[in-house]
């Protein structure tokens, strides 16, 4: 066995895969289906992400892709994402609550819908499910925008938070979760609603000097970023919505926050509060036989009172 660092470790490559979609978009059988398209075709579960991105290729026209549930769609723009450029396939997902319920959609839920969206508009691949499809979204004006962000882009930072606060981000000591963005002297932390880890936004005067990302458990900094896309967080621009709807928002994403560690502890705090409730019932169960034997004390004393007497009356008689 070789010692382990003697044999790098390799990332696949995802171009060695688009010789994949060559051979098949030369096949006679697939030109023949890309020609009467839409057209009817039986294709295995296993081969249906390369003739997606195949059929993609072929067409070059905007593509959406309908499936069942969520989770096919979502496997699905995976895996097509191996055969085509991955900035062309987005994923359209379902709200994940209803819109009776009242409450907000989860910030990475808005993010990868609102992705989507741009895909498709750009003329990309979009994967969605059926109930995605039938939710619907807002009208575009009441959409929020994608901001984009890059070293030497003239903005301020007040701009840059305030365009952030109308997508939906809350703004807080730390930025931990997606949606959330903190503010410190002139370094603003952007948790992105459909990012693998948050970014560090720095700014010199009306200028972003640098983007880096960074962890969010050591809040040290990671690597450098060229350029990021931040997706809104929220469905509609918070400048339309009434207080009403963002209290309810607000207090929505306070319970969805609810940590394990705090439910564990709130069931401590119930098994404590049993032995207190049981010492209280014993306690009054010891009062009442106290209280009866008490009773019974006098019982027998006016009992043995009344013998004296009858026996001093008998004496005398």
């Amino acid at each position: 066995m070789a010692p382990r660092g003697v044999f790098p470790a390799k990332r696949m490559d995802r171009s060695s895969l688009r010789g994949f979609v060559d051979e098949l978009a030369a096949s006679e059988r697939f030109r023949a289906f890309a020609d009467a398209f839409p057209a009817d075709a039986r294709v295995s579960e296993a081969a249906l992400p390369l003739v997606l991105a195949t059929l993609f290729a072929t067409l070059g026209t905007p593509l959406v892709c309908l499936f069942p549930e969520d989770e096919h769609a979502r496997d699905a723009a995976d895996a097509i994402a191996w055969y085509v450029d991955p900035d062309a396939v987005g994923l359209f997902p379902s709200r994940g609550v209803q819109p009776e319920s009242g409450l907000e959609p989860p910030p990475h839920l808005v993010g990868e819908r609102a992705r989507g969206i741009e895909v498709l508009a750009g003329g990309g691949l979009l994967c969605a499910s059926a109930l995605a499809l039938a939710e619907g979204v807002p009208p575009p004006p009441a959409r929020p925008v994608a901001l984009r962000l890059a070293p030497g882009v003239g903005l301020a930072l007040e701009e840059l938070v305030e365009s952030l606060s109308l997508a939906g981000y809350e703004r807080g000591e730390r930025a931990d979760e997606r949606g959330q963005i903190a503010v410190r002297g002139g370094i603003v932390d952007i948790f992105p609603s459909t990012g693998r880890e948050p970014l560090r936004v720095e700014f010199l005067g009306d200028e972003i000097e640098q983007v880096r990302a960074f962890s969010p458990f050591t809040q040290r900094t990671l690597h450098q970023v060229e350029r990021a896309v931040i997706q809104p967080a929220a469905e509609r621009r918070r400048d339309l919505v009434g207080p009403d709807e963002d209290r309810k928002r607000r207090s929505s994403r306070s319970r969805s926050r609810v940590s394990p560690s705090s439910t564990r502890s709130l069931g401590r705090r119930r098994t404590r509060s049993r032995p207190s409730a049981r010492r209280s019932r014993h306690a009054g169960s010891r009062k009442q036989r106290t209280s009866s034997r008490a009773w019974s004390g006098r019982v027998d004393a006016s009992s043995s009172r009344s013998r004296v007497r009858e026996r001093r009356s008998v004496r005398r008689g």
